[in-house]
Formats: structure tokens, C-alpha cells, sequence
């Protein structure tokens, strides 16, 4: 797991026990303070990755924000904007 701080005792077990929960086995939580990491965290067990890091969230909002602009764009170009004016 990488964080952007360290966590205390408290923190790595809740973390623990949520994973331990989510796989259906015991999990060791290996932390990892990264000063790439600016908030949040980055799990990765076997595989899987769960990337809840800012940075992550972030270019996630960057990509829909643009697939938003080609919506808009195509929309606009394709179909006149419909009138709310009723006569």
C-alpha cells in the first residue's frame, strides 16, 4: 500500500480488516509512505489495484470531463439546440 503518510496502528488494522473482508483471506498491510503520493492511497494486492490517491481521481475526472466536451462538441455540430420557448 502506498500513502502519502505514515498511518498509525489504529488505521492499518482497520485497513486490514476491510481488505481481509473484501478477499475472503488474511491480509498483511505493507505501508509505504510515497512523496509521489499527494493524499490518499494505492493498494495493490496480487493483481488487483485500488488506486484511491488524489492524483488517480483526478486524471479520472480529467477523462470524463473531456469525453463530456466530445458530447457537447458532436451535439452541438449535429443538432440545432432545442428552444424551451413554447408559443
Amino acid at each position: 500500500m502506498r500513502v502519502a503518510g505514515p498511518l498509525d496502528a489504529a488505521q492499518q488494522e482497520r485497513l486490514a480488516g476491510a481488505l481481509s473482508t473484501r478477499y475472503g483471506a488474511d491480509v498483511t498491510v505493507n505501508v509505504v509512505v510515497d512523496p509521489e503520493v499527494l493524499g490518499g492511497m494505492r493498494v495493490e494486492i496480487g493483481d488487483d489495484v485500488i488506486d484511491g490517491t488524489v492524483s488517480s481521481r483526478i486524471n479520472d475526472l480529467r477523462q470524463r470531463l473531456a469525453g463530456l466536451e466530445q458530447k457537447e462538441h458532436h451535439g452541438r455540430s449535429d443538432h440545432p439546440p432545442k428552444s424551451s420557448v413554447t408559443r
